[in-house]
């Protein structure tokens, strides 16, 4: 019952015997990461980000109006400045895009294919 109603909330459910657990690890972890991998797709892009840029995109994935340099700012706790050049570093990888301007850009959204990196 418990699982079919993990399934009704549209959870994926996985089963592991304790055996496998405990004498087999390594084996369940490649399991979990070929899940993952077949789930979230390449992930090699997210690896490249700094830890601010993980941060500043995770916080883009979060909200739904777009992401001004003061928000970042103030949720970073840094200058209004540094926040534009991480989220131009951004804009340049690809994770987000200009939601407004095209020569002088206001505020970003998530790009359609940095969002599958954050679900």
């Amino acid at each position: 019952m418990r699982q079919n109603q993990l399934v009704l909330d549209e959870w994926k459910v996985f089963r592991f015997s304790l055996d496998d657990i405990t004498q087999h690890p390594r084996r369940c972890q490649q399991v979990v990461l070929n899940i993952m991998a077949r789930w979230y797709g390449d992930q090699t892009q997210l690896i490249s980000l700094t830890h601010r840029e993980k941060e500043i995109a995770r916080l883009a994935a979060s909200t739904i109006d777009p992401l001004k340099p003061n928000i970042v700012a103030d949720h970073l706790g840094i200058r209004v400045e540094h926040a534009r050049k991480w989220l131009h570093s951004l804009h340049r990888k690809g994770i987000v895009k200009p939601a407004s301007g095209e020569q002088r850009i206001r505020s970003y959204i998530l790009d359609p294919k940095g969002r599958n990196l954050f679900v």
